[in-house]
Order: C-alpha cells, then structure tokens, then sequence
C-alpha cells in the first residue's frame, strides 16, 4: 500500500473529523441505544458498514453487541468525565498530528487510542473510539475517491486491542506515558494498515 493513499489535507482536517456533538451521539448509542435512539441522526452515524461483529442497531442492553469491551463503572451512561477534554482532542491534538504525519490510517489510530485511553466518558469509550475513528476513517476515504470505503470490523483483535490501550494508566503521572501514547498509536496503525494492505 503506498503511504500517500489515504493522505489527509490538513486543511480539510476538521471536515473529515467527526465533531464533539457526534462524538457525543456515538457514546450515547453505544451506552443507552433504547432510550437515546431518537437523539441519533442519520447524519451522525452515516453509512459505515461496520460489519457483522458489531451492531449499532437497539439492543436490549449496551453491552450485547461487544460484552467484552462492558465495564462496570459507577457513572452514569454517556457522562462526560472531563469537560473541554474531546474538543481539545479534536481541535488542538488532531491538527498538530496531522502537520506531523498527515497518513489517514496513522490519524485515525491516534483518534482512536486517545479516546479509548482517556476514558473521556464515563461508559462506552472504546465503542465509541471505534465508531469515532470508523466515521472518520470512511471521510478520509471518501476524500480521497473510494467509492466504497473500508472499515474494519470490530472483532476480538481490535477488542483487544482497545482493552489493552484502555487500562493502562492515563493519569500522565508517569514518566513513560508519552512513550505509552506513541506505542498505542503504533500498535492500532500496524492493525489498521495489515488490514487495509490487500484492499489499497
């Protein structure tokens, strides 16, 4: 796969991103479908096609679809932990990556993992990372001429994959954790882009 495929114009960055008001949409159909499907529009969840290993349809309870990725919290569903901290994600930390790497495949892992990580809500945050980055992983490809995008299953792999990101330590007490953020944006771009070398 060339690496100039999936390029992100930065200029384009905030088109391409899901914005915190989707974000935020994404969260609620993943922790509380039943009651929240109303609030969720056709515009929010577009048309990805996010396979048979994960449903986004009503369920008769969040955590059916993945119950691996369920954790019990005491938080309410769709409660966001830390005000101000998605809009930094995708307004401040998007754009500065994408002037250091503009790879679509690299963008979206580092959306990804830093919503999984930071556990920005109090339920859902890897679901809701996966459908994050799959919303923006199918603009990137639109923007750049597929007619029918891919996106990646959400299967015990990537479950995994998430999981292992997630329970690490996001305080940013720890000396290592800047390596730890580089480490898990490599780890879901190496996933991303085996995936993605036997279609590009």
């Amino acid at each position: 796969m060339s690496d100039d495929v999936l390029e992100v114009d930065c200029e384009d960055l905030a088109r391409l991103l899901p914005d915190p008001d989707t974000v935020n949409n994404l969260n609620k159909a993943v922790t509380d479908p039943v009651r929240l499907v109303d609030d969720v529009t056709e515009h929010d969840l577009g048309d990805v096609d996010v396979g048979d290993d994960f449903d986004i349809g009503v369920q008769s309870s969040p955590s059916s679809a993945v119950p691996e990725l369920e954790v019990s919290r005491e938080e309410d569903y769709y409660q966001l932990r830390e005000e101000g901290k998605l809009e930094i994600l995708l307004e401040e930390i998007m754009p500065r990556e994408c002037r250091e790497n503009s790879d679509g495949l690299w963008l979206t892992a580092v959306l990804m993992g830093r919503i999984a990580k930071n556990q920005i809500f109090g339920e859902g945050n890897k679901r809701t990372s996966y459908l994050a980055g799959a919303l923006f992983l199918r603009n990137i490809q639109a923007a750049n001429g597929f007619r029918n995008p891919l996106i990646p299953d959400l299967n015990k792999n990537l479950t995994r994959l998430l999981s292992d990101i997630a329970i690490q330590n996001p305080s940013g007490k720890n000396s290592g954790r800047k390596r730890d953020l580089e480490r898990d944006t490599e780890d879901l771009h190496a996933y991303l882009r085996n995936g993605f070398q036997n279609y590009i």
